[in-house]
């Protein structure tokens, strides 16, 4: 709201200046005279300065003063053409105002759209990393996390869980690819939220990471997905949210 006042001031400053500023634009005949108490005094009735010395009155004359009928005749022609142009160069001023208005309030209802309708993920040789935001007593990050259909649980590696000063949670233990098992917890959380999706109250896995770095800090789970219908435009980096 502060942006658009600063700019409509702006144009109602440039607009006044066309009005204000027309050629030959002028006040009309006035007086200027001292009263008995020394006062300067302005006034555009002559009834008012009757009891007035002349020595007192200054005549501001206008601009019809000493013309002709017919050369009169031709100023307020051109002045009236002056203003007509004026009040065109105005009307422009505020039309472009009141376009760059709709075009502002159109991206931004579009802005608000996308963000409501698309996440931005990282797509990497096919998989898909999504930024997962986690929340847990009222301690807030963000991480990327694999999006896994195969997963039926989220699941964080231990250093997320430390970042996020994560509880003890229960003890549990995972199968991983190559049929071994490894000891993990299960840690409820406050959510889990992807653009504008949030999943409250889940339960979530913590593994220790071992072996190589990954690109990644985790599993985005079926307990996750399954709330939500989405599909990937894999071209365009992007979770489409259609529910």
């Amino acid at each position: 709201m502060k942006i658009k006042f600063i700019r409509f001031a702006k144009y109602f400053s440039i607009a006044s200046c066309l009005i204000l500023f027309i050629p030959g634009f002028s006040l009309p005949k006035f007086y200027q005279y001292i009263n008995e108490d020394g006062v300067k005094c302005y006034t555009d009735d002559p009834s008012l300065i009757s009891d007035v010395k002349d020595e007192n009155i200054i005549v501001h004359k206008d601009k019809y003063d000493g013309l002709s009928r017919e050369e009169k005749k031709k100023l307020k022609a051109k002045q009236a053409r002056d203003i007509e142009e004026s009040e065109q160069q105005t009307r422009e001023v505020f039309d472009r105002f009141n376009k760059e208005l709709q075009e502002e309030e159109r991206m931004k209802k579009e802005a608000e759209h996308l963000k409501k309708t698309v996440t931005k993920v990282r797509i990497l040789k096919n998989r898909v990393l999504v930024p997962v935001t986690m929340g847990y007593y009222g301690r807030e990050i963000t991480v990327e996390l694999l999006l896994d259909t195969g997963a039926s649980i989220t699941a964080v590696s231990s250093n997320v869980a430390e970042q996020l000063e994560l509880g003890a949670g229960k003890r549990s233990a995972a199968r991983v690819a190559g049929g071994g098992i490894v000891r993990t917890r299960i840690v409820k959380i406050e959510y889990l939220k992807v653009g504008p999706k949030i999943y409250n109250e889940p339960a979530i896995m913590v593994f220790k990471k071992k072996g190589p770095a990954q690109d990644f800090h985790g599993l985005l789970g079926q307990d996750f997905l399954l709330n939500f219908v989405y599909t990937i435009d894999y071209e365009k980096s992007l979770i489409v949210w259609l529910q």
